[in-house]
């Protein structure tokens, strides 16, 4: 038999004697319920899950409903301490606790015995859905009453109501009464310094942020920005808090661009970054969740210092394998983020190597979400690099073309999708094309193939024949644009190739569905291929007009018609341009034609 600690044997003699005075008389259930709660207050890993398992709960659902004043109170105190677990929720509800609780509040004998009730009911709304529908209105009810006489409660009470509105999913309570009510107090508790529950305040205020983008706007007017604070002295704050107070800033950026504006004048990133290396995960996550949200646009990146360790911690971050994969996950949608735009952080990133870390990232890793992000972070990376060779070399050798062909022609939906965007991204960074990276030839079905606009055309036609009208859209589109891309940027040899019939016979296919990004990018292919290009890879004039010919008398005068009568602009203005470099004098008087013009 296992061995009981000697804190544990005195916990449990406590809780035996507790047992027997809550059923003496009252003064005695006094005192057991002061015992009891101080047992339960015990700090984790002290065995307070299995004396909370034990808990005496039909005790307690009966002196809740003691006409003793202080007795009811600590009675409502303890369902607080004692319905920690989902399975102690609904059992202290099938005893009856939630009306107990209810008729507590609504006999108003004493504020401090109403919020005791509210404290209870933060924990038996965790399981609101067994809650009966008459109790989750009566308390929404009574919790906005008390935030309305707010100047009579004390923090503690004020936040517990605020809680149970929450919990309860804001069912019961207006749009209005949230934003009149519960956020304001939840922001002036947060902003007070000596309130109990300040630390408490960003976790809650983080989910009621979460429940709409007006909210935001609305917080951001009473200065939500403030939880910043929390994040200044990070090492004396709870990581819960710190999460809380990341997960505000975060919802306030993606949702109010007034919040972001302010933020990036006070250059927040000087105290989050450091946040990427505290030593718990969730604080890394939701510090990068946070950064990935305000650095979201070119102008704040450029704001942004290079010399304040983020590229470094950002690194450390992706090539860790110890952290969870929701972290990095963030991770990777942060590096997505910075190397998105062709600033002095994205000269950073690439000195710091984080882009043999991603491609490592890509080929070690069986989970597609994963390999998604990293792939997504990749094509990112792989734009704008122009001339630079030594960037396309580093690149190509941290996703080795092998690798990429593999991918997109055995991963799921997501990964292919991610792994055509970077081949896309490729071929139109690097003009004039690189020869060998359009010459390269690689295994697809067990057939040896010539050039990597071969498998591009074999690839749009497996997605077409067999994928359902989303993901074709998906997975079409960047295979579409990276054939367009090879067209352009290639020579004349890749623009012949181009125009075979297993490509030429599936863009009518595209184009007659007259809608959607994967008939843009149809249409995009098609007037690449009517273009002629002039210097060192340019056409001689016999090819680009044996081109044409060609394009001609394949059946896209009916797709193009189709596409005049597209309700989208763009398509329409597209499929002019293609009709113009066509030369197709059927489609010259429409009256579809002269509204496009």
């Amino acid at each position: 038999m296992r061995a009981f600690h000697a804190t544990e044997l005195s916990k449990s003699s406590k809780l035996h004697q507790t047992r027997v005075r809550i059923a003496a008389v009252p003064a005695s259930a006094r005192v057991g319920m002061r015992s009891l709660k101080s047992i339960y207050m015990t700090p984790p890993g002290c065995n307070r899950e299995s004396l909370q398992a034990a808990a005496p709960l039909t005790e307690v659902a009966r002196l809740l409903q003691s006409h003793d004043q202080d007795l009811a109170e600590k009675a409502a105190w303890l369902v607080a301490c004692c319905c920690r677990q989902p399975e102690q929720q609904q059992l202290a509800l099938g005893l009856g606790c939630a009306p107990a609780l209810l008729a507590l509040i609504k006999r108003q004998r004493h504020l401090a015995e109403v919020e005791a009730a509210f404290m209870g009911f933060v924990m038996l709304t965790a399981s609101a859905e067994d809650m009966a529908e008459s109790d989750r209105l009566q308390l929404s009810h009574e919790a906005l009453q008390l935030l309305n006489r707010s100047y009579e409660a004390s923090s503690e009470g004020l936040f517990a109501a605020c809680c149970c509105i929450i919990n309860l999913r804001c069912a019961h309570a207006s749009l209005m009464d949230l934003q009149r009510l519960v956020l304001p107090t939840l922001i002036e508790l947060a902003q007070t310094c000596e309130s109990s529950v300040e630390e408490k305040v960003p976790t809650v205020l983080a989910v009621l942020l979460s429940l709409s983008p007006t909210l935001c706007t609305s917080a951001f007017e009473l200065g939500a920005t403030t939880v910043l604070h929390f994040c200044e002295d990070a090492e004396d704050v709870d990581a819960k808090t710190l999460v809380g107070a990341l997960k505000v800033l975060q919802r306030l950026c993606e949702n109010c661009p007034e919040a972001r504006h302010e933020l990036m004048e006070d250059q927040p990133w000087q105290i989050i970054c450091p946040l990427l290396s505290h030593t718990c995960s969730e604080v890394q996550q939701a510090a990068c969740d946070c950064l990935t949200a305000l650095l979201s646009n070119a102008r704040a990146i450029h704001a942004c210092p290079v010399d304040i360790g983020l590229a470094s911690r950002l690194v450390s971050l992706v090539q860790s394998t110890a952290g969870p994969k929701s972290l990095l996950l963030s991770a990777l949608g942060l590096a997505q983020t910075l190397l998105l735009f062709d600033l002095a952080i994205e000269d950073v990133l690439w000195e710091a190597s984080i882009v043999p870390h991603l491609g490592r990232v890509a080929a070690g890793t069986q989970d597609a979400e994963v390999q998604r992000a990293a792939l997504r972070a990749l094509a990112n990376a792989a734009l704008e690099l122009g001339l630079r060779n030594a960037r396309l070399t580093q690149l190509l050798e941290a996703v080795p073309l092998q690798l990429l062909t593999r991918l997109c022609g055995d991963a799921a939906v997501p990964v292919r999708g991610a792994a055509y965007i970077l081949l896309q991204n490729l071929l139109q960074s690097v003009s004039p094309c690189s020869p060998e990276l359009l010459a390269w030839s690689g295994k697809h079905d067990g057939k040896e193939q010539k050039g990597l606009v071969g498998l591009l055309i074999d690839w749009l036609a497996a997605e077409v024949a067999v994928q359902p009208a989303p993901d074709q859209q998906l997975l079409c589109t960047p295979i579409l644009h990276a054939l367009a891309n090879a067209a352009v940027s290639g020579d004349e040899k890749t623009r012949s190739q181009l125009t075979q019939p297993a490509l030429i016979d599936l863009l009518p296919k595209l184009l007659e569905r007259s809608s959607g990004s994967a008939t843009v990018a149809a249409l995009w292919c098609l007037n690449s291929l009517t273009h002629r290009l002039n210097g060192t890879h340019g056409d001689s004039l016999e090819a680009w007009l044996e081109r044409k010919d060609k394009l001609r008398h394949l059946g896209m005068g009916s797709a193009l018609s189709a596409c005049m009568d597209s309700p989208s602009p763009d398509v329409r203005s597209r499929a002019l341009m293609a009709i113009c470099g066509l030369d197709l004098p059927e489609l010259a008087d429409r009256e579809a034609l002269r509204d496009s013009i």
